[in-house]
C-alpha cells in the first residue's frame, strides 16, 4: 500500500510494525506492516469483509514520497492469490470487479 493510500484510509502510523526493506524501482525501502479489514460490496449489495495484512512504506524524504505514491494500491497479486478471487478490470470504462 502507497503511503497516500494508508494516510486516507487513516491507518495509525504509530501502531505499525517494523518490516525487511523492499526494493522497488532501484531503490531499498523500509516496509512497516499492520492487519487491516476491507470491505467489499456485493452485487447483490451485501458487504463482504476481509482481513489481511498489508505493507506501507513510509517515505523519509520529499523525493521518497513522490516515488513511493506511484506504487501499485492495495491489492496486489498475493491478497488475489491467498483469497483466490479473480480481478476483472476494463480501464477504458472506468469499470472493475473481483470474482470470488
Amino acid at each position: 500500500m502507497n503511503y497516500s493510500e494508508a494516510e486516507a484510509l487513516g491507518i495509525n502510523f504509530k501502531n505499525l510494525k517494523s518490516e525487511e526493506k523492499i526494493g522497488i524501482s532501484g531503490k531499498s525501502l523500509q516496509s512497516y506492516s499492520c492487519e487491516v479489514k476491507l470491505n467489499f460490496k456485493t452485487e447483490e449489495g451485501r458487504l463482504l469483509e476481509e482481513e489481511m495484512e498489508v505493507r506501507v512504506f513510509i517515505p523519509n524524504s520529499k523525493e521518497e514520497l513522490k516515488e513511493i505514491i506511484q506504487i501499485p494500491t492495495i491489492l496486489g497479486t498475493d491478497f488475489l492469490r491467498e483469497k483466490r478471487y479473480k480481478l476483472f478490470c476494463d480501464l477504458a470504462n472506468e469499470v472493475a470487479f473481483l470474482e470470488v
